[in-house]
């Protein structure tokens, strides 16, 4: 049991269960609920996928990278679709490991939290990045950010303590994804655009920064949070994404990644091609 463990925590990106677990992650279920809900979850995101799948394979904008040459909401609806494969592909494979290992004993409900968190919690981009999307990375990250505010010589809890590892987490979590910029770029001679994560990235650091400042006038003129500071933080956040997504989007249709996709999530690696062709193949353990 002890070295199923230590392989276990080894494999968990999130450390759920253990002292050391990320932050804002959702609630645990009762067994036969988890496992029920997880099933039918599972095949609720292949459906989604299959669809969407369908959607970009059939659509011309995906073939020739012309995402926004069909009106704004349109533009808008290619991005979240194309987004969207990435989360459903992935959803789908982990509740169906989920439900399959509760189901055998192998593990209790609470090691399998889901993946995102609810998008009503997303009024801000901080809120979006910090408890929305996933948390994969930041146990890799939360710990380097605090070192390089600690090698500045900044004091845990000040503004600049909070804002150099608000810079440093997305910094790396945009070098992490350059990588995939690089091998995308392989399948073209021309390789100025490898980098296009990393502006996306960092351009997410700067928009929290001006966001945390908008707040903070507004906590200085007394305006108070309800439902119309949150209805505009959802336009808010609506707009941004409609904004910087569809670049990033395009940059990585440009390269090649509209033609097959692939995640790794818990030691599997699910991938998906404009053939039809789609695979899962195990890699590695919990």
């Amino acid at each position: 049991k002890r070295y199923f463990d230590v392989i276990c925590v080894s494999h968990s990106p999130r450390a759920i269960g253990w002292s050391h677990q990320v932050c804002n992650i959702p609630p645990q279920q009762p067994r036969r609920s988890f496992i029920f809900r997880s099933t039918l979850r599972a095949a609720w995101y292949v459906v989604f996928f299959e669809t969407g799948r369908l959607y970009v394979w059939y659509n011309p904008a995906f073939s020739s990278a012309t995402i926004g040459g069909q009106g704004y909401v349109v533009h808008c609806m290619d991005t979240v679709i194309f987004i969207g494969l990435a989360c459903w592909a992935s959803n789908a494979v982990y509740f169906v490991v989920a439900a399959g290992s509760v189901a055998i004993g192998l593990f209790e409900p609470r090691m399998w939290p889901d993946l995102f968190g609810v998008w009503v919690d997303a009024y801000t981009i901080r809120r979006f990045w910090g408890r929305t999307w996933h948390q994969m990375l930041r146990r890799i990250l939360t710990p380097l950010g605090k070192a390089t505010s600690s090698a500045f010589g900044f004091k845990r809890g000040t503004l600049e303590s909070s804002y150099t590892q608000l810079y440093v987490a997305f910094f790396l979590s945009g070098l992490m994804h350059t990588g995939g910029d690089i091998v995308l770029s392989s399948h073209t001679s021309t390789v100025s655009r490898s980098f296009f994560s990393m502006p996306f990235f960092l351009l997410q650091a700067f928009a929290i920064t001006l966001e945390d400042m908008f707040i903070w006038i507004a906590g200085r003129l007394n305006v108070k949070s309800n439902l119309w500071t949150r209805v505009l933080g959802y336009v808010w956040v609506a707009a941004w994404f409609g904004w910087c997504v569809p670049e990033f989007v395009k940059n990585q249709v440009r390269w090649g990644d509209n033609e097959a996709w692939r995640w790794e999530c818990y030691g599997l690696e699910f991938s998906a091609s404009h053939a039809g062709a789609i695979g899962i193949q195990y890699r590695g353990v919990c």
